[in-house]
């Protein structure tokens, strides 16, 4: 049976792939521009060597993902198994709860009060009350509320979520708050990952001047100052680089 502390830990491993990733692809752009410039070789040798290590490259990618799905799934086998509902008699206290929670909520809301400003609220307090009974009332209110689109509420449910992940006391709140931090690191997961295989494709289809780019990203990731590379742009990361 998986455990908070196993959980963690495989959310720890999950956090560790995006900078596999990285090397992987830098490794590919190395190893490229060594076996694409090395006139001993016939071109067609180089292409064929240039081929195989773009596949190895892949190869690697593919390993990483199974390993990121094998921790994904490590971490919500955890999550899954926390209880998600409490026994009926505390459950018809927290309803009341709620209620009361909506009709000061809803007040202060027709009294031109941000809904946002009352999640914030909500939140640093602890508030659980007022927290579930926005997350319960609000949808329907934000329907004849024509100020607040769909979007506004989208985002205005996350905080929400959010908030009540961070209110919530013993394991089920470590499961939701750990539940938030596991998608957030998967996200970043997936996109290094699609990013470093669109780079692999690349490099197929337009060598010579994909290669150029590449190595210049990795120079600049190598000995760029406080720079690293973000969906294909140079991002300030206010770290300095270290000098010869």
């Amino acid at each position: 049976m998986s455990t908070q502390i196993h959980a963690q830990a495989k959310k720890m491993d999950l956090d560790l792939l995006p900078g596999r990733v990285t090397a992987v692809r830098q490794d590919l752009v190395a190893a490229l521009g060594k076996v694409t410039r090395d006139d001993r070789y016939a071109p067609d040798y180089r292409a064929q060597q240039a081929a195989k290590l773009r596949q190895e490259a892949m190869a690697q990618l593919d390993q990483i993902e199974q390993e990121a799905r094998r921790a994904h799934a490590g971490v919500e086998e955890w999550i899954t198994a926390q209880p998600t509902a409490d026994d009926p008699q505390t459950e018809t206290l927290r309803e009341m709860q709620r209620q009361a929670a909506w009709s000061r909520v809803r007040q202060q809301l027709d009294h031109g009060d941000h809904v946002d400003d009352l999640v914030k609220a909500a939140t640093q307090a602890g508030d659980l009350a007022t927290l579930a009974a926005i997350k319960t009332e609000l949808p329907t209110y934000a329907r004849g509320d024509q100020a607040m689109s769909a979007l506004a509420l989208n985002k205005t449910m996350g905080q929400v979520e959010r908030g009540i992940a961070q209110a919530t006391p013993g394991e089920r709140g470590a499961a939701a708050r750990l539940q938030f931090k596991v998608g957030e690191s998967w996200e970043t997961l997936i996109r290094t990952l699609s990013q470093a295989r669109e780079q692999v494709r690349r490099l197929e289809e337009d060598p010579e001047r994909t290669l150029r780019k590449a190595e210049l990203m990795a120079d600049i990731e190598a000995n760029g100052s406080g720079s690293t590379i973000t969906d294909g742009q140079v991002v300030k990361t206010g770290r300095a680089g270290s000098g010869a």
